[in-house]
């Protein structure tokens, strides 16, 4: 997913680095899985990359409540560990979050709103179909991911139980 919306960067002509090492001096971590230089005002965008399952034990309950619940859950998760990384580094934070079913948070929906605008003037496409491939190309990874997923669970019950 990470290659693929590195790529997505790319095609709309936007500079993208993947796992930078030196985003923070404070920690070896790397707080994001792609850096966008000079984003927006000269600040660097710093995106992690993040899919939930609604389905999953701890956000079944407000799943059936709330459409983006595990979406929204997860957003806040991201912002609240990075922030401060994120002000000490001068930069701006994009949580850019999956449900296992391809459908994307608020932010990351504009981020790919941008990039396909940025396609569109840059290589004279339809900014509509460019959104709508970029949104094709990321949900199907994010499928093929979690359908692997299954398939590897499968396989690896079927021979516990033989």
């Amino acid at each position: 997913i990470r290659d693929c919306l590195g790529s997505v960067c790319r095609s709309a002509g936007v500079p993208v680095s993947i796992e930078p090492n030196d985003l923070s001096e404070r920690t070896q971590e790397r707080p994001a899985d792609l850096l966008v230089k000079n984003w927006k005002d000269g600040k660097d965008l710093w995106i992690d990359i993040c899919v939930v399952n609604h389905l999953c034990r701890t956000h079944v309950k407000g799943s059936s409540k709330t459409v983006d619940y595990a979406i929204s859950k997860a957003e806040k998760r991201k912002e609240d560990n990075y922030r401060e990384l994120v002000t000490e580094g001068d930069a701006m934070f994009l949580p850019f979050i999956f449900d296992v079913n391809g459908r994307l948070n608020e932010a990351g929906e504009k981020f790919l709103a941008r990039l396909a605008c940025m396609g569109a003037s840059r290589n004279g496409d339809s900014q509509k179909r460019l959104l709508h491939d970029f949104r094709l190309q990321l949900s199907f990874k994010v499928l093929s991911l979690v359908g692997s997923q299954i398939v590897n669970a499968m396989n690896f019950r079927s021979c516990e139980s033989e």
